[in-house]
C-alpha cells in the first residue's frame, strides 16, 4: 500500500470518530493521523515500520482505520527489506513457495520459502550489502541481478498465480 493510497482510504472512511490523515509536509515524509481538531494522534515515519501513538487522551480508532494502519506497517516492511530470488515459484500442497538465496558462510545457499515467510528471509540495506561483500565479485554481481524487494517479490507472485 502506498501512501497516498492509505491517505485517500483514510478520509474515505465515515469519519464519526473525528480522526483523519494528513501527509506531513516535512522532507522526510511521515504519515500523521489527526484529529479534526487537528492533533496528532498517531505517527508513521517514512522508514518505520511501527506507528507512534502520541496521544495520552483516549481514543478509539475505528477498526477500518486500524486496519489500514497494520497494512500500511506491513507494506513498509516489505519495501525495506530485500529476497535474492533463485527461480521462478512454485505451487505445492496448497501454498505458493519461493526459491531463494541465503548468505551464508561467504557463499549462497539455496532454500525454499513459503509466501508468507518471504520477509523473515529477507534482508535489510545494510545486512545485505555487509552479506554481499564476504562474496566473490562474481557472486556479488549476480547477488545484485537477482536482488528485489519482499514488497516487489510478492506483487509479482500475486500477479501469477
Amino acid at each position: 500500500m502506498t501512501t497516498e493510497e492509505f491517505i485517500e482510504a483514510v478520509n474515505a472512511i465515515d469519519n464519526r470518530d473525528g480522526i483523519k490523515a494528513y501527509a506531513s509536509e516535512d522532507e522526510r515524509d511521515n504519515i500523521f493521523l489527526r484529529t479534526n481538531a487537528d492533533i496528532a494522534v498517531a505517527v508513521l515515519g517514512k522508514y518505520d515500520i511501527n506507528w507512534d501513538i502520541r496521544t495520552m487522551s483516549e481514543i478509539t480508532f475505528p477498526t477500518k482505520i486500524l486496519k489500514l494502519m497494520v497494512e500500511l506497517a506491513e507494506s513498509r516492511e516489505d519495501d525495506n527489506k530485500y529476497v535474492i530470488l533463485n527461480g521462478k515459484p512454485f505451487f505445492d500442497d496448497g501454498s505458493i513457495w519461493n526459491r531463494v538465496f541465503l548468505i551464508i558462510d561467504n557463499s549462497l545457499s539455496p532454500s525454499t520459502v513459503g509466501f508468507d515467510d518471504l520477509n523473515n528471509f529477507g534482508y535489510t540495506a545494510g545486512e545485505l550489502e555487509q552479506l554481499k561483500a564476504t562474496l566473490p565479485k562474481k557472486l556479488q554481481d549476480a547477488v545484485d541481478l537477482l536482488t528485489v524487494t519482499v514488497g516487489e517479490a510478492k506483487k509479482a507472485l500475486k500477479n501469477d498465480y
